[in-house]
């Protein structure tokens, strides 16, 4: 990773991180005007989606050994809970246990891609075949395509997805991604 992608990447996280923070420190400071007990609740519930955001960002982020695995429970979790964020409904079916790193850290970065081509939020439906092959069908108000090629500048609006693309190309998967009749879809297939 070169040090634009590194500051554009910290610059997305921060950019996630912000508005969860300030709803906080607004809360907080309502809540010293007023004396309020009210607004403990709307602060506790920033606090959880902050905790959200860094738990589903360290996930992502952080250094794996290729042999580590995720259960299927933890990696489900951290995407549907994830997502809910973003108003992102998820189902995610597999009939693997213990699914590779490689495969979860792509189903990682496809979760947090589809709030880029989901605005508004909507229906997700992740797959994941014995073959290691990933496939997402989602619906939504005005959805877009994922665009599958490497972005010219990198900045805190296209670095997930610049990442999700050299990731793809360093482990050896392809990405083919559409529209069709309203429903957006991605296949990665490894070539391995």
């Amino acid at each position: 990773m070169t040090i634009d992608s590194e500051h554009a990447l910290v610059a997305r996280i921060c950019h996630d991180l912000i508005t969860p923070l300030n709803a906080i420190n607004l809360g907080l400071d309502a809540y010293e005007m007023s004396n309020d007990v009210s607004l403990l609740s709307c602060i506790k519930e920033s606090v959880e989606k902050a905790n959200l955001i860094l738990s589903f960002m360290r996930e992502l982020y952080s250094s794996k050994d290729n042999e580590f695995y995720y259960s299927f429970d933890l990696l489900n979790n951290l995407i549907v809970n994830f997502s809910k964020l973003y108003n992102i409904d998820i189902s995610f079916q597999t009939s693997i246990k213990d699914i590779s790193y490689i495969s979860g850290r792509i189903i990682l970065y496809n979760t947090i891609i589809l709030k880029e081509v989901m605005p508004f939020g909507g229906k997700a439906n992740f797959e994941l075949n014995d073959n290691l092959n990933i496939k997402i069908n989602y619906s939504g108000k005005d959805i877009s395509c994922l665009d599958a090629t490497l972005p010219a500048t990198l900045n805190h609006r296209n670095i997930l997805r610049y990442c999700l693309l050299k990731f793809l190309k360093n482990v050896h998967f392809t990405l083919l991604s559409g529209l069709n009749d309203g429903i957006g879809f991605i296949y990665e297939h490894s070539q391995l």
